[in-house]
C-alpha cells in the first residue's frame, strides 16, 4: 500500500503498531521485548547516521549548510514553543517539548526523493543532505535538553550543549586525522583475509559505540550522541561502508520496522486521537512545521523552484521527532493530548513532503 501511494514505510509501520499494540487491539505478544528490539535498531540507526557523515560535502557546503540547519531547527523550536505557550495554553516545559519535537528534519526521506528525481548531486541536493546531517546533531542536543528540564538551572541547561560541541569537535578531528591512519597502518595490516578485515572493522566500530554511549551519558548528553560519534569516528575510513552494508544493513532495516511499529506505535494512546482538541492542536503544529518552508531563502540560485525544493525538504519530520516526543511524554513533560497531536502532525508532514518534493 505504501508503495502504491508513495508513502514512506514508517507511516505504515507506525499504523500497524497503533492497531496491534496494547492501546488498541492488544494482539502483540510481549510488547516490552519487541520495544527493546526497536531500541537496538535506534542505536544502530544513529551509528549509521554517523558513518554516513560526508566530511568533504560539509567542507563544500560550508556556512550555508550550517545556517540552513540552524534556521530551520530554531524557527520550528522557537515558533513551536511560543505558539504552544501563548496560543494553546501549555506551560513552558511542555511548550519546549513541543518545539523540540517539531525542529528535526528527515534526511532519509529527502535523500530518497532527491535520488529518484536525479537531483541529489545538484548544489541544492547537496545542501539539503548536509543540512539534514547537521540537524541530526541539533536534534540529539535537544533530546539531552529535555532531561535538563527535569531540574532546570543554568548549569544543567548549558552543560549538555557544551559537552556535545566538545565531543563533536574531538571525535570529528579523530575521524579525519587519527582513525584512518591507525586502521590502515597499525590494525588492518595484521589481517590478510578479506573477511577477517571486515570483522575487525566492525568490531572496532561496535567497541567505540560501547565506550562512547556511557561517556556521552555521563557528560550530560544523550547516549544517542555517543552512537552518532562512534559512527563519525569511522566516517572517513574507506573500509567501513562496505562492511556495514554487507553485515548490518539488512538487520537494521528489520529492527527499524520494530522501532516504528513497537517502540513508537505501542506508546501512542490512540483512543485520544479522535478528539477535537487533539486534531485542532495537530493542525497548529502542522502549521509550525510548514513554517520551515521559509528555509528556502538559502537556495542558490534563489529561484522559485529551488526555494520550494529546499523548503519542502525541511518540512518532513524524522525519527528524532518521534524519539523526542516519546521521551518527553514518558518523562511527563507533555500531556497525552499534546503527544497525540505532535505524532499526528509529524505523520502528516511525512506524507506531504515527498509529494511536494516530486
Amino acid at each position: 500500500a505504501r508503495r502504491r501511494f508513495g508513502m514512506p514505510s514508517l507511516v505504515g509501520e507506525i499504523a500497524v503498531g497503533l492497531l496491534v499494540g496494547p492501546n488498541c487491539w492488544d494482539f502483540a505478544p510481549k510488547p516490552k521485548s519487541l520495544m527493546m528490539f526497536g531500541e537496538v535498531g535506534l542505536l544502530l540507526l544513529f551509528l549509521e547516521a554517523g558513518l554516513d557523515v560526508d566530511v568533504e560535502m560539509l567542507k563544500l557546503v560550508g556556512s550555508r549548510g550550517i545556517l540552513l540547519s540552524l534556521f530551520a531547527s530554531m524557527l520550528a523550536l522557537i515558533l513551536g514553543a511560543l505558539i504552544s505557550k501563548f496560543a494553546l495554553g501549555n506551560g513552558w516545559v511542555e511548550a519546549f517539548g513541543a518545539g523540540a519535537t517539531l525542529a528535526p528534519t528527515s534526511m532519509g526521506i529527502a535523500l530518497n526523493v532527491l535520488r529518484s528525481c536525479k537531483v541529489l548531486n545538484t548544489p541544492s541536493g547537496q545542501l539539503i543532505i548536509a543540512a539534514a546531517m547537521l540537524q541530526d546533531v541539533i536534534g540529539i542536543i535537544l533530546l539531552a535538553e529535555l532531561k535538563a528540564l527535569e531540574e532546570l538551572t543554568f548549569v544543567t541547561f548549558i552543560v549538555p550543549i557544551l559537552s556535545a560541541v566538545g565531543m563533536i569537535v574531538v571525535f570529528g578531528l579523530s575521524a579525519i586525522y587519527v582513525v584512518p591512519t591507525v586502521m590502515d597502518k597499525y590494525v588492518l595490516p595484521n589481517f590478510h583475509h578479506h573477511y577477517e578485515r571486515q570483522n575487525v572493522v566492525l568490531a572496532f566500530i561496535l567497541l567505540m559505540t560501547i565506550l562512547l554511549m556511557p561517556a556521552s551519558h555521563y557528560a550530560k548528553g544523550s547516549y544517542l550522541l555517543g552512537c552518532f560519534l562512534a559512527g563519525v569516528c569511522f566516517c572517513t575510513d574507506h573500509h567501513t561502508h562496505g562492511v556495514w552494508t554487507t553485515q548490518v544493513k539488512r538487520v537494521l532495516q528489520w529492527l527499524m520496522r520494530l522501532f516504528f511499529a513497537c517502540t513508537i506505535g505501542f506508546e501512542v494512546p490512540i483512543k485520544n486521537m479522535g478528539s477535537g482538541k487533539v486534531i485542532g492542536h495537530a493542525f497548529v503544529y502542522l502549521f509550525i512545521i510548514f513554517a520551515k518552508l521559509g528555509a528556502g531563502v538559502f537556495a542558490f540560485p534563489l529561484t522559485k523552484r529551488e526555494f520550494l525544493k529546499i523548503g519542502f525538504s525541511m518540512v518532513s519530520s524524522c525519527e528524532l521527532a518521534f524519539i523526542i516526543s516519546v521521551n518527553a511524554w514518558i518523562e511527563g513533560l507533555i500531556s497525552d493530548d499534546t503527544f497525540d497531536a505532535l505524532i499526528m502532525a509529524s505523520l502528516v508532514s511525512i506524507l506531504i513532503s515527498p509529494l511536494m518534493l516530486r
